[in-house]
C-alpha cells in the first residue's frame, strides 16, 4: 500500500508544482521609458523640440511664444515679463531678430532659456537669454528652405513683400549657415484738415508715401575639433533705402519734399569655445565688430 501511495503521490506532486510554476511565469510586454523633453535648471530650462508637432509649418519666431515663460509683446520677446537681452542661434548672437522668421521650426533641435543674465553675459544686461541650437545636417549633407510672405492693405496703402532663404550644410566637422532675406515695404498715410475763419474756409491736405527695398544676409562657418574646441566666424550685411515723399496742399498751393537714404550695416563675429572637462564648464570668447552708416541722397 505504501509503495502504491508513493507511486501516486509523487507524480501528482510534480504535476501540481509544474502547474504552479506555469501560472507564475508571465510574459511581460515591451516597456518604453520616455524621458521628459524639458530639463529644469535653477536659472532656467532646456527643452528638446526635435520631432514635436508644434514646430511643423511654423517659423522659429512663432515657436518661441509657445514655450513656458516666453511671450512676444510690442515687437519684443520677453521672459517672465522682462525683455530678452540676447538671442543666440548656434552660438552667434543675433542683432536682428527678424532672422528667426526665416528659420523653419523643424530645424530646431533644442532651446535653452535663461531667466536672468548670468556671469558669462554682458554685465550691463538684466533680462534673460534664449539660446537656439539647430539640427546639424548629416556629414556631407545639406538643408535648404525658402519662405515667402506678402501683405497688402488697400484701405491704408500698406504693402509688404518678403522672401527668405536658409541654407545649412556640413562637411565632416565644418558647418556652413546662410540666412538671406529680401523684401519690399510700402507705406502711405493721408491726413486732411479744414480751417474756417468767418466766411472763409480752407483745406489743408498732407500725404506721405514711403517705399523701401531691404536686404539682409548672414553667413557663418564653424569648425569643430575632436577635442571639443570650436572656432567660428560670422558676417552680417544689411541694407535698406527708405525714400519718403511728403506732399502738402495749403492755400491753393502744392509743396512736395522727397528724400532718399541708403542705410548699410556690417557686423562681424569671431567666436572661440573650449570645454573645461574637469570643471564641467565651457570657456567662450566672442569678439564682435559693428559698423553702421547711412548716406542721404
Amino acid at each position: 500500500m505504501k509503495h502504491y501511495l508513493n507511486k501516486c503521490f509523487i507524480p501528482c506532486l510534480l504535476m501540481f508544482c509544474s502547474t504552479g510554476l506555469a501560472q507564475e511565469t508571465k510574459h511581460i510586454d515591451e516597456v518604453v521609458v520616455i524621458a521628459s523633453r524639458t530639463v529644469n535648471k535653477p536659472d532656467g530650462y532646456i527643452t528638446n523640440l526635435k520631432g514635436m508637432n508644434i514646430v511643423k509649418g511654423k517659423p522659429a519666431a512663432s515657436i518661441l511664444s509657445f514655450l513656458p515663460n516666453i511671450s512676444f509683446e510690442e515687437g519684443k520677446f520677453k521672459i517672465n515679463g522682462l525683455s530678452v537681452s540676447e538671442i543666440y542661434v548656434d552660438g552667434v548672437k543675433l542683432s536682428d531678430t527678424s532672422e528667426l522668421n526665416k528659420i523653419p521650426g523643424g530645424r530646431i533641435d533644442k532651446v535653452e532659456v535663461k531667466y536672468l543674465a548670468g556671469a558669462e553675459n554682458n554685465a550691463a544686461l538684466s533680462g534673460g537669454s534664449i539660446i537656439i541650437t539647430l539640427r546639424r545636417p548629416e556629414n556631407g549633407g545639406f538643408y535648404g528652405s525658402i519662405m515667402g510672405n506678402s501683405e497688402w492693405f488697400r484701405s491704408c496703402g500698406f504693402g509688404n513683400e518678403d522672401v527668405g532663404l536658409l541654407f545649412n550644410a556640413r562637411y565632416k566637422n565644418l558647418s556652413l549657415y546662410d540666412n538671406m532675406d529680401f523684401g519690399h515695404k510700402k507705406i502711405k498715410e493721408t491726413a486732411e484738415q479744414w480751417q474756417a475763419e468767418q466766411d472763409i474756409q480752407s483745406l489743408m491736405s498732407n500725404s506721405l508715401v514711403s517705399s523701401s527695398v531691404n536686404f539682409r544676409n548672414r553667413i557663418s562657418l564653424t569648425q569643430e575639433f575632436k577635442s571639443g574646441v570650436q572656432i567660428g566666424g560670422s558676417y552680417l550685411y544689411a541694407s535698406s533705402n527708405p525714400s519718403p515723399t511728403t506732399k502738402t496742399f495749403a492755400n491753393n498751393e502744392w509743396t512736395s519734399i522727397s528724400e532718399v537714404t541708403n542705410i548699410h550695416l556690417h557686423e562681424g563675429t569671431i567666436k572661440f569655445s573650449m570645454p573645461l572637462r574637469d570643471l564641467c564648464k565651457t570657456l567662450s570668447l566672442e569678439i564682435c565688430l559693428y559698423h553702421y552708416f547711412f548716406v542721404p541722397l
